[in-house]
């Protein structure tokens, strides 16, 4: 049999991080190797199986047919720990078959990982090792010294989910939930495993014929405390730990008990009750970092037990438009708006995803697909956002004014839209095409919520002046919420060391963050609140200036080097960073600004201050996410549309804008 490789090529592309995922050089890399394997021409077409060619011990991969673009946390992958160790290749390719784990590939458009032991025998610390590197790889960890996994850049590992079988479900209740590695871990399915480790992590499992140690340790970790049946099975549930949906992702699954090995009713079953609903979405900087713990499980949103239409557009039905793909979740009763011919309509959010993120992910991770269910509005996720970056100096175009005539000509035209109620919002990339596309067409829009952006000083991030917009006329409710270990991303303290794995090199962002905050306060005719603090002096192109030199020499206080390597100079005043760590100012004490508190399920402290108008509505707010790094997080959605959101509406006609059914004076 003659040998094959395969290979691809990953451009270096990444700059703003809003994900693991890392920038690598130009170059070919071998991902995987097919030597001896007698089936390959059964492997379906644009389909991928292979022996991972890097690591030591032996891992055979199989990539789905139908890659989503790019890869992202919507995108399931399973790891899978034999009893036996897998001959070879051609064994891994029939254990993918008759497990049914290839047809639920397909189905759920996974990747499936076999695992063999390290020293090819027994399963053991080393192979603890083994994976987390391989795991690193996969997500794309930045700073590695070795290659990424096959045949995919990056995967966020946010729908991880582990199999295991007799020894192999042994390592896995054994091992991996004593690591920081079992973090990331959305659930197990375990199958004759009788023996368990130390408590850590919280991992959903299905558990088929395993011993009441192990089932004893899962209740254990998952703290739970009531017993229900679920399509006949006992599963056992952490009734305290409620999402926003009122489910309960801590829960534990009895299975079948007289099976042995996986089957493919086992996996369609364990798949269908537990793993296409539980997922995990750390919520601090990295999955690897020791001693931090990567967040916990959430939920799934399932649209049609939401009562929603989910559609995804592309292709010749998305032809004529600005956008090549976009997704929609529908609330049944629309289509039956439209096929009666009522009056009816319905609030309109677009939601618009991050650098290198997926629609998907964007509106399932922050809690907008559970929303629309919850509250019958319809929610859009753009693909093609048209990242608005540098200043008018640049000569770089903006598309807010197309994003606005898609939302108004396209999805106002093809839904009965509440034209009062339309909402945008976005994360990090998304939050600055979100605060372009609001400032392109205020009129269009009753409030904007621009999430966790990139606080880089060369992009105007509200550039109404740019779309001449009438600040006269409008005014423009708006939202920011920023980590504080977003450490590139915060209006944080520009001269302390940026945390261990911080996706972003320590530029001091607090001119910008400034900036954004009195642009937003100017257009809303706010200028009693206007932040006094920071004293700009930039030069936009200044030649053989640098900036580091001159921070060296003590000509500036600060300076950023853009991406072409030019330098933009600013001076840093009033600011005290050892009293007010996160702002370098005491944001409440800024004039008609209130500050309140309040802590999540999660533990994530809260701290939002308010910036009032002169009618008393809260117009600008700032909510700072204690310790959360540039991470989504589900229950975003839900205090965007219940503290903000659902209080305002505007006039279509006028344009006039009202809080809770009160119209504004101008």
């Amino acid at each position: 049999m003659k040998r094959k490789r395969l290979f691809g090529i990953l451009a270096a592309a990444i700059s703003i991080g809003i994900f693991s995922g890392g920038a690598y050089a130009e170059e070919e890399v071998v991902f995987g190797t097919t030597d001896g394997f007698e089936a390959e021409a059964e492997v379906p077409e644009n389909a991928t199986f292979a022996k991972v060619a890097w690591m030591d011990n032996e891992i055979y991969g199989y990539s789905q047919s139908e890659l989503y673009d790019p890869i992202s946390g919507v995108m399931p992958v399973f790891y899978v720990f034999t009893d036996e160790p897998l001959a070879d290749i051609n064994a891994a390719w029939e254990k993918l078959g008759e497990s049914g784990l290839m047809e639920l590939a397909e189905q759920t458009k996974a990747d499936v990982y076999f695992f063999n032991p390290v020293d090819g025998e027994v399963y053991s610390d080393a192979d603890v090792e083994a994976l987390t590197k391989f795991s690193k790889a996969l997500a794309g960890t930045r700073g590695l010294d070795y290659e990424y996994a096959f045949p995919h850049g990056s995967v966020q590992l946010k729908n991880l989910y582990v199999i295991g079988e007799g020894k192999g479900a042994d390592f896995v209740a054994s091992y991996l939930t004593n690591d920081v590695y079992s973090g990331m871990v959305a659930g197990n399915l375990l199958i004759g495993a009788s023996e368990s480790g130390e408590e850590n992590y919280a991992v959903p499992a299905y558990l088929v014929n395993c011993s009441d140690e192990v089932v004893d340790f899962y209740k254990s970790i998952n703290g739970t405390d009531a017993e229900d049946t679920v399509e006949g099975r006992t599963v056992y549930y952490n009734s305290e730990y409620l999402m926003d949906s009122g489910y309960t992702p801590k829960r534990v699954f009895i299975g079948a008990e007289d099976i042995d090995a996986l089957t493919p009713e086992l996996a369609q079953e364990a798949w269908s009750n537990l793993f296409r609903r539980v997922w995990n979405n750390p919520i601090v900087y990295d999955y690897f970092t020791e001693g931090v713990e990567a967040g916990d499980v959430a939920d799934h949103a399932i649209p049609e037990e939401l009562g929603l239409t989910f559609n995804e557009i592309t292709g010749e039905e998305a032809e004529g438009t600005t956008q090549t793909r976009w997704y929609e979740w529908v609330p049944n009763e629309v289509y039956d708006t439209i096929e009666n011919g009522t009056d009816e309509t319905y609030p309109l959010i677009v939601v618009n995803h991050g650098n290198g993120d997926h629609e998907l992910y964007e509106a399932d991770s922050n809690g907008w697909v559970k929303l629309a269910g919850d509250e019958r509005v319809i929610v859009v996720a753009m693909k093609d956002i048209f990242t608005p970056a540098m200043p008018p100096e640049s000569g770089t175009p903006r598309y807010g004014k197309e994003n606005a005539a898609f939302i108004r000509d396209v999805i106002c035209e093809k839904y009965p839209v509440d034209m009062s109620r339309i909402y945008i919002a976005g994360f990090s990339i998304g939050a600055f095409v979100t605060a372009d596309t609001a400032a392109a067409a205020p009129d269009l829009f009753a409030a904007a919520a621009p999430m966790a952006y990139p606080a880089d000083g060369y992009m105007q991030i509200f550039p109404y002046d740019e779309y001449e917009s009438d600040a006269d006329k409008y005014d423009m409710p708006f939202i920011n919420m920023n980590g504080t270990a977003d450490r590139g991303n915060t209006m944080s303290n520009p001269t302390a060391p940026p945390p261990e794995n911080a996706f972003n090199d320590p530029n001091p962002r607090v001119y910008s963050k400034q900036l954004l905050l009195n642009q937003i306060m100017i257009f809303n005719e706010m200028t009693d609140s206007l932040i006094d603090l920071v004293d700009f002096a930039y030069d936009w192109y200044p030649g053989e200036n640098d900036a580091k030199e001159d921070r060296e020499t003590g000509e500036i206080v600060g300076g950023y080097d853009f991406w072409d390597g030019t330098a933009a100079q600013y001076i840093v005043q009033n600011l005290d960073f050892d009293a007010y760590p996160y702002y370098g100012f005491d944001f409440a004490s800024l004039p008609n600004t209130t500050e309140d508190n309040f802590t999540t399920p999660e533990g994530v402290e809260v701290t939002r201050y308010t910036i009032s108008n002169e009618e008393g509505w809260p117009m600008v707010v700032e909510m700072q996410m204690g310790n959360m790094g540039h991470n989504h997080y589900g229950r975003y959605a839900n205090i965007l549309w219940n503290d903000f959101f659902s209080h305002y509406s505007r006039n279509p006609e006028t344009g006039v804008l009202s809080y809770d059914g009160v119209e504004a004076t101008k």
